[in-house]
């Protein structure tokens, strides 16, 4: 590799670390092999709006200057162009990875984030950002009625065929709402194929379970108590009857909905209090509402890492973490295949086998094992495993080797551990 390309790879991933005053930049954007050198400069004039178009008289005009020039990495190209006659722009494109412009006058960024940098910005990469008030769901406002309720019936065994379990069985407030377990364990013991997704800020979730196939809490709700190897009630009709039998449910449903016990507002009672299980007072929510002291010098080195080299906003973005996006990540430890399709048995997508739902990190130093078959024991694991470019076989895209170095990772480890803290008790009252 010469020195040119060197420094061009070099510019690329401080790109990522960086945003400047004054300077543009564009989002990292999934960039094919496939395409040629003549589609890679036109998509890339599109997203630097390198075409100037003026109108007179009704005759538009349009003004275009660029050079395409190659290195001896295969498939390394930059594009440059003019966009008007004081500012100039630069694209470097990396093959099965990303292009992004450098700098709006064409020169490469100085050092990525720095602390200094990183405390003075008023609006984090990535959306990352305190946790809003959560959404409610249309028809279903929160009332105090409702989530007491809600609270009940989630602790109530009978859920279960045979009175051996409740949704806070698997779903402990002890344990981040999760059960600690490399996969869950419905009645008869019978264990399932799935790790225990937290049920802490899954309010925010526009879709439910690790392949998204429940659309609200609301839909959530009844399908690990109708599943067989869950909770196992047999049909719906027989969990209605049995709650119809419980004196304080009858009196519950009529103080929450002014009506007798129904499974719709059984569902919503439930959803209601789950609603309830939000984590707005982590110390990185204090550092986002202006405190800088909220955070400690390394957790701030991770949380550049985060939004830079290591590129985790790329899909853990926004406030809660995540983007709800699908993608594969290879095959984990262990496996040469997995016979779980994830996404892809509930969109059919030809790009969605093996597609799992990005999950939030807001409860991550409160939770053991991760990933969807809990194939992690600890975060250090996972940070390791993303570093090596995920795993082996069908992946997305945005999956890459870090070269992350050991004090890096460490770093990136106390970021994700101020994620996490207590549920607020705003939320347990009617909001």
């Amino acid at each position: 590799m010469s020195k040119r390309t060197a420094a061009v790879l070099h510019s690329l991933q401080t790109l990522r670390q960086s945003r400047h005053s004054g300077r543009r930049f564009l989002p990292l954007t999934p960039y094919s092999t496939a395409s040629s050198q003549e589609m890679v400069r036109r998509r890339s004039e599109e997203k630097l709006g390198c075409r100037r178009e003026t109108s007179v008289g009704g005759n538009h005009t349009a003004t275009r200057d660029h050079k395409t020039v190659t290195f001896d990495q295969p498939g390394l190209v930059e594009v440059s162009c003019v966009i008007h006659s004081s500012m100039r722009a630069k694209v470097l494109v990396v093959p099965n990875r990303y292009f992004a412009t450098v700098a709006a006058d064409g020169s490469f960024p100085p050092a990525g984030l720095t602390i200094a940098v990183l405390d003075g910005m008023k609006n984090l990469l990535g959306g990352l950002n305190a946790l809003p008030s959560p959404p409610i769901a249309p028809g279903n406002p929160q009332t105090q009625a409702k989530i007491d309720l809600g609270r009940m019936l989630f602790l109530d065994k009978g859920l279960s065929n045979d009175h051996s379990i409740s949704c806070a069985s698997c779903h402990d407030p002890t344990m981040a709402y999760s059960d600690g377990l490399a996969t869950g364990i419905g009645i008869n013991h019978n264990q399932l194929k799935r790790r225990t997704p937290s049920l802490l800020n899954s309010a925010y979730n526009p879709a439910q379970f690790w392949d998204g196939r429940a659309k609200s809490l609301e839909e959530q709700v009844l399908v690990p108590i109708l599943a067989e190897g869950e909770m196992g009630m047999p049909v719906a009709e027989t969990l209605l009857a049995r709650l119809q039998q419980v004196p304080k449910y009858r009196r519950g449903f009529r103080e929450a909905f002014k009506r007798e016990v129904n499974l719709l507002d059984f569902q919503r009672s439930i959803a209601a209090f789950e609603r309830t299980l939000v984590t707005p007072d982590s110390a990185f929510d204090r550092y986002s509402a202006g405190d800088k002291q909220a955070l400690t010098d390394p957790q701030k080195r991770g949380l550049i890492l985060f939004v830079g080299k290591a590129a985790c906003s790329q899909c853990h973005s926004g406030p809660n973490f995540t983007d709800n996006k699908f993608r594969s990540l290879g095959f984990l430890p262990g496996q040469k295949e997995d016979p779980d399709v994830g996404r892809f048995a509930i969109s059919k997508s030809p790009a969605d086998p093996g597609a799992f739902k990005t999950p939030s990190l807001r409860s991550v130093r409160l939770q053991s094992h991760f990933m969807h078959n809990g194939s992690f024991a600890n975060l250090a694991e996972v940070i390791a495993f993303y570093d090596k470019g995920g795993g082996a076989g069908p992946k997305s895209n945005l999956l890459f080797k870090l070269h992350l170095t050991d004090a890096e990772q460490v770093d990136l480890l106390a970021f994700l551990n101020v994620l996490a803290s207590q549920i607020s008790e705003d939320f347990h009252s009617t909001t």
